[in-house]
């Protein structure tokens, strides 16, 4: 006989150790109906069923006590309490997730993007990272939360942003303000 126990053995078998989770998954949907006493009974018999597999494996000589049994099943009831937490703590997480909102762009928005990529280009999107005057958080926030002009930060940073490009002259403040706003949205956030 092992020294291990049947859990020890299940949680390092991968056929075993899914089906164990496959139960928990169970479970978790049962949510109010799930009863303790219903779930004590799937798990001594799902406990038996990974000990006779064990004892007809290799890995196992002999056979385990009812004991042992009965002690997988409550082992197995403990850490579904863990587990159940945990797929409560992610269902929780997954429901605040807000789906993102596509950018729908007409033909003037492409043609303005592209204008703008030539640019960003020619100065240097590196260079021009480094001068958005937001973090890439807030930059994505504001994006996800439908401001796609990027006008919940300040157009005064914008505009002390803009006099700081190397070598745009020739460009207006708009401009500036324009081409840095298309880098914080296309390659920054």
């Amino acid at each position: 006989m092992s020294d291990d126990s049947i859990m020890d053995m299940v949680n390092n078998i991968e056929s075993m150790y899914n089906d164990k989770n496959a139960m928990f998954d169970k479970w978790v949907e049962e949510g109010d109906v799930w009863s303790e006493r219903s779930a004590l009974k799937e798990a001594n018999a799902l406990a038996a069923h990974f000990a006779e597999a064990l004892e007809s494996s290799d890995m196992i000589t002999g056979k385990y006590s009812p004991k042992e049994i009965r002690q997988a099943a409550d082992e197995m009831l403990e850490e579904f309490e863990d587990y159940r937490e945990e797929s409560i703590r992610y269902a929780v997480e997954k429901a605040k997730e807000r789906p993102k909102k596509e950018r729908v762009m007409n033909a003037a928005d492409v043609e303005h993007a592209k204008k703008y990529e030539v640019m960003a280009q020619e100065f240097g999107i590196d260079k021009l990272k480094k001068l958005i005057p937001a973090s890439p958080q807030r930059v994505r926030a504001a994006l996800e939360k439908g401001d796609d002009a990027l006008n919940s930060i300040p157009l005064v940073r914008w505009d002390r942003a803009g006099l700081a490009i190397e070598g745009a002259e020739r460009l207006s403040m708009a401009e500036k303000v324009s081409l840095l706003k298309h880098v914080a949205k296309w390659h920054y956030a």
